[in-house]
């Protein structure tokens, strides 16, 4: 829904008084020709959630979304935590991005977009933010003064389906037969009928007010085609707190039956993740107390290694990514000759030395670009010692001849050092014509870290998750960890990071973690960073443990309908009552959904209602014999109901001019 002025939030924000005044409406030409403001939140009746008279009335998606959660953190307070003039934007129109994307799957980037909102200070860009939701509710962009966080998805078949910010849940006993992993992003591109356009997880709700944004989605099982069906509901809530500081509550929702033992899910990334490695080079873990500091860990290891599995309660509760802290001069690697790698402190160790062993040296390895799917040239070396296949893959290393210009620098990561002792194999930048410009026959080339910087010039990104200090509440079976590693390839450009949960969710049950996300300088982040660990918090609720509202159903036919959130909004409706349910699960409830498929919709429980039977696989994002992707199902979460109560509606579609006259809303402030 595009609107030429909007209705805004205007908070004037004084942070010595700590108070906040007036209320207006601007056009965005006004806003541009110089109105500051220091909080802004778009009211939602302009930026894409107005609801027609077909539609799920907005009360109860926002009650739907503000129902579940658990409480804010009473500290994510954005005027009161910043020094200086900020605001928070949120939008549902989407822009293209302005981050570069793989070519592989850049041309998805409208598809995945649902949202975006972020931080602006004015005083401070350092703090600045910007996110980008996609449909499955998680975070697929995160844009700080240090750039891209995000991955560059280079991924095959995986746009931003699997190198993003997403809740992921694993029934482990059920994955050892057929992988079972609900992402909360959506599926790999691997069913054929997907190659065209990938199928996203569903959004089912969505509201931004104030300072937050809100979403739930209904999530997919990553590997497709699969007979395994999700009863998955993905919550996340996305919060200013000011300061460079976002509160993000994460939340899993197990909405099956009692009855289906196959929904039990025992290994949780809360969330699964990372960061672009060339923007956010260097990993760092906080110590127990500011005084402490943050312990540098210069060297990754490859993903998958067991050094890079820490419980949470083993350090300070908070993992932090900066830019790449200088920690010397690149140390080139040693051998004995044999084609190992040995300390160069041993007996008889042979340090590399990269000199030309011609003019144009370098030509590119056709074979060895094929096997990797990377650019791979191989330059000839004078004789030096033999390193076999010993490389530095997940290096991002700068090559450079001393007294030459920065032009002539060549970025690069190594497949092979010194294979028989004359042959360089490297997944460089620049192409081997343009390497051969540079470098002659006895041409000696330098290495340095690329990125390296000095600690103050640093910036960081710090992921604030706790020290687990819920471990010993009874539904916590397990300590939480977190791992890390670098993901492949220079060109995926991904350091994963993930925080690993074991406590199983069963049927009925929400399990939910509230974290943070701070953005800003890396020789500030001990300190703010420990302001925030005590904040972070995990819990579940079970089936009925949170209230809710009741939610009624109303027609004068069963041909159309309309819901009525109690207390009635809305005011009195004499319609007839169908069914009640709730905005929050309860005992004997499962959710209701509206599915629209091309011209029919469906009122029910079942999600898989459209999807084509007597197939090889379960296809949710079919519309039965339609073509895909120009068709393929819509859903929508009304409620938590008592199951077929409500089956008289099951071919119904919304009418709320059935009670009431939709009429325009004023937003006002005190």
């Amino acid at each position: 829904v595009a609107c030429s002025n909007f209705s805004l939030f205007l908070f004037f924000c004084n942070s010595s008084s700590n108070s906040c005044n007036s209320s207006f409406s601007f056009s965005w030409m006004e806003m541009m020709l110089g109105f500051v403001v220091v909080f802004v939140a778009f009211s939602m009746h302009c930026i894409g959630v107005i609801h027609g008279n077909d539609s799920l009335p907005s009360e109860i998606e926002d009650a739907l979304l503000a129902d579940n959660f658990p409480a804010s953190s009473s500290k994510c307070n954005p005027s009161s935590s910043s020094s200086s003039q900020s605001y928070f934007f949120s939008s549902f129109n989407h822009t293209p991005s302005t981050s570069f994307w793989s070519s592989i799957s850049s041309a998805h980037e409208a598809d995945v977009f649902l949202a975006e909102f972020g931080h602006f200070e004015e005083g401070d860009p350092n703090k600045t933010w910007t996110a980008r939701i996609g449909h499955g509710s998680n975070i697929y962009s995160f844009v700080g003064a240090y750039g891209e966080a995000m991955p560059p998805q280079h991924h095959t078949d995986a746009p931003w389906i699997d190198e993003v910010w997403q809740l992921v849940a694993v029934n482990t006993a059920l994955n050892s037969k057929a992988p079972y992993f609900i992402h909360q992003a959506g599926t790999y591109q691997r069913d054929s009928i997907l190659q065209a356009k990938p199928f996203f997880s569903p959004n089912i709700g969505k509201r931004c007010n104030g300072s937050e944004c809100s979403f739930v989605s209904w999530n997919q099982h990553a590997h497709v085609p699969t007979n395994y069906t999700s009863a998955a509901h993905y919550f996340s809530r996305y919060k200013d707190c000011g300061d460079g500081v976002m509160e993000v509550t994460y939340m899993i929702q197990n909405t099956a039956p009692p009855t289906d033992e196959t929904a039990v899910w025992s290994y949780m990334n809360v969330p699964w993740g990372g960061v672009r490695t060339s923007n956010l080079r260097d990993i760092l873990l906080a110590m127990n107390t500011p005084e402490e500091g943050l312990e540098h860990f210069p060297n990754i290891p490859p993903w998958g290694s067991s050094s890079s599995l820490v419980n949470l309660k083993a350090f300070g509760g908070f993992t932090t990514f900066t830019q790449g802290i200088a920690s010397g001069p690149f140390e080139l690697p040693c051998g004995d000759g044999s084609g190992s790698v040995v300390d160069c402190a041993a007996d008889g160790a042979i340090q590399l030395s990269i000199v030309m062993g011609k003019d144009s040296p370098c030509s590119e390895s056709s074979g060895h670009t094929a096997a990797w799917g990377l650019y791979t040239v191989v330059c000839r070396l004078s004789a030096t010692v033999n390193l076999g296949t010993n490389g530095c893959k997940s290096c991002l290393l700068e090559f450079f001849v001393a007294g030459g210009v920065e032009e002539d620098t060549i970025t690069t990561s190594i497949l092979h050092w010194a294979h028989n002792g004359v042959n360089m194999y490297m997944f460089p930048e620049q192409t081997a014509e343009e390497i051969n410009m540079i470098w002659h026959s006895g041409t000696a080339v330098n290495v340095r870290v690329r990125g390296d910087r000095p600690v103050q010039d640093n910036l960081a990104l710090s992921f604030v998750h706790g020290t687990d200090e819920q471990r010993s509440e009874g539904w916590h079976t397990r300590d939480a960890r977190i791992r890390y590693g670098s993901g492949g390839s220079t060109q995926r450009d991904f350091t994963v990071w993930t925080v690993n949960s074991f406590s199983p969710i069963r049927q009925g049950n929400t399990y939910f973690y509230r974290q943070y996300t701070i953005s800003g300088r890396l020789e500030d982040m001990a300190q703010q960073g420990h302001q925030w660990v005590n904040e972070a918090k995990q819990g579940m609720f079970v089936r009925g443990e949170k209230e809710g509202r009741a939610i009624r159903l109303v027609s004068w036919n069963n041909d159309t309908f309309t819901a009525l959130l109690s207390p009635n909004i809305g005011g009195d409706c004499d319609a007839p009552l169908v069914c009640v349910g709730f905005t929050t699960p309860q005992e004997g409830s499962l959710p209701l959904y509206q599915i629209r498929c091309g011209s029919d919709s469906y009122i029910g429980h079942d999600r898989y209602h459209f999807a084509p039977t007597g197939a090889d696989a379960i296809r949710p994002y079919l519309c039965g014999s339609l073509p895909y992707p120009d068709y393929s199902p819509e859903w929508k979460l009304i409620g938590y109901f008592p199951e077929n109560t409500c089956q008289s509606l099951e071919s119904a579609s919304f009418d709320n001019s059935i009670c009431r006259t939709t009429t325009t809303t004023t937003t006002t402030t005190t």
